[in-house]
């Protein structure tokens, strides 16, 4: 046997236990939490914990990048062959190249590929892929 809608309602307004009770506005609403409980879906988020590490997340930072795997790519020629032919002139009288608009990801490039700069072919063309890896750019 079903109740009515208007008689549940009525009951929810008057009868009902205060926890259990519908609010006078005329619509209907789920139960309110018991004193002393918060609702499930008003719970606050939990804060993350702060392992003391600093996690590098500023903004402004340059992506993370794999300069090994950068390099193994240009190594086996699978490199931009715009970024080969930028980078086939540059030496260290002429490093940074005149076409690096950004100087402090430049050295940061060529910091990343330091460790196996020996191990390249052409080290500069690793370090321009790198760069633009970095967000670097051209002039």
């Amino acid at each position: 046997m079903a109740i009515p809608k208007k008689k549940l309602q009525a009951f929810m307004k008057k009868e009902a236990p205060a926890p259990y009770r519908a609010k006078d506005n005329g619509e209907d609403e789920e139960p309110e939490a018991d004193e002393g409980g918060e609702e499930a879906d008003e719970a606050p988020a939990p804060e993350p914990e702060d392992d003391g590490e600093d996690d590098d997340s500023d903004e402004g930072d340059e992506p993370e990048v794999d300069a090994e795997e950068i390099g193994a790519q240009v190594q086996a020629g699978n490199g931009s062959p715009k970024l080969l032919k930028l980078a086939k002139g540059v030496t260290e009288d002429t490093n940074p190249p005149a076409w690096v608009a950004d100087e402090d990801t430049w050295e940061k490039a060529k910091a990343a590929v330091e460790p196996k700069w020996d191990e390249y072919d052409e080290p500069f063309a690793v370090t321009a892929a790198v760069y633009k890896k970095m967000g670097g750019s051209f002039k």
